[in-house]
């Protein structure tokens, strides 16, 4: 079900970054960035617990096939429902969740000269969050351990990296560099122009 009054998410995003050129072709760079999302989607369950469903014990008779018995003891429901003990557990969606990330990030990068050029950037980074995602992925819960304390829940979010270390080089191959089109022999034609990138 729906909240009453569904609020609408929304995210605020900010950075400073410090940028220098050296020795001509070579640029490094410093930044921080950061981002906080409000009013995110999350799963509560205002009855308590997990899906409660009447005790489907499985019984195996005549040749190993299974039979299934629904039980209707009604004295099964765990008690304490705050809306009301026969209800049993209802989930309800609401955007009151919150995240926020901060990271630096450094980077060196060389235009293209003398046959190569690079990229280096490495990013420490920390994410928070109530609730990393609606949907169980990858085995995380998505339902609170307590509807009534939502504070518990913020932490490390599911998709948080603390340390990201990024890398590429082109290098210009040696052989027939800088030959015209005029130039051209054969070997040029097929060995000329090549490239390794990484």
């Amino acid at each position: 079900l729906p909240a009453k009054d569904l609020a609408t998410p929304y995210a605020q995003q900010w950075h400073l970054t410090v940028e220098r050129e050296i020795a001509g072709d070579i640029a490094v760079s410093a930044a921080y960035v950061g981002t906080k999302g409000s009013k995110l989607t999350r799963m509560l369950t205002p009855n308590n617990g997990p899906g409660i469903t009447p005790v489907i014990p499985v019984l195996f008779k005549r040749n190993r096939i299974p039979i299934v018995i629904f039980s209707e003891d009604f004295n099964d429901l765990p008690p304490n429902r705050p809306v009301t003990p026969f209800l049993g557990s209802y989930r309800v969606f609401e955007n009151s969740a919150s995240s926020n990330y901060h990271a630096l990030q450094l980077e060196a990068r060389k235009r293209m000269s003398h046959g190569y050029a690079f990229t280096v950037a490495y990013t420490w980074s920390h994410a928070i969050d109530d609730v990393s995602d609606v949907f169980p992925i990858a085995g995380a819960p998505v339902l609170p351990a307590d509807h009534r304390n939502l504070r518990l829940e913020r932490a490390d979010a599911g998709y948080d990296v603390r340390h990201r270390i990024a890398a590429s080089v082109i290098w210009e191959l040696p052989f027939w560099r800088g030959v015209t089109t005029g130039d051209l022999d054969d070997a040029a034609f097929w060995f000329g122009g090549w490239q390794i990138a990484s």
